[in-house]
């Protein structure tokens, strides 16, 4: 009993901390939502970080960056899913791999075949 009160305790300052983090990297989106859902945002993506088993704080307080910037779904889609569950790799190197897919996705692609005339490709 006093182990889970312990634990929740050292989760409850966590979330202190990221909300903290929150006003200050993204005070806009900050400003936009209440309290509580903040709250509950970060609890779902301390859920989320576990199952992913990204551990250390600073990769949750990355993840939940990339969220609040990128807006990626949950679930996640399978390319980005694949750079978080490769258990033989090192968590700060999936937290790269992730970035690196989830910013390189926001770019628009253009499909290129044999047919494309690429001189009007941005049209």
């Amino acid at each position: 009993m006093q182990i889970e009160q312990m634990r929740n305790s050292i989760v409850e300052k966590f979330i202190k901390t990221l909300i903290i983090f929150l006003e200050e990297k993204f005070p806009d989106w900050k400003q936009k939502n209440k309290d509580a859902d903040i709250y509950h945002f970060i609890r779902r993506m301390l859920d989320f970080s576990a199952h992913y088993e990204i551990t250390k704080e600073s990769n949750v307080r990355k993840l939940i960056g990339y969220q609040v910037k990128y807006q990626f779904n949950i679930p996640l889609h399978k390319k980005l899913e694949d750079c978080l569950v490769q258990a033989d790799l090192h968590e700060d190197y999936r937290m790269e791999r992730f970035y690196c897919s989830l910013s390189s996705s926001s770019y628009k692609l253009i499909e290129i075949t044999s047919d494309s005339d690429l001189n009007n490709l941005n049209n």
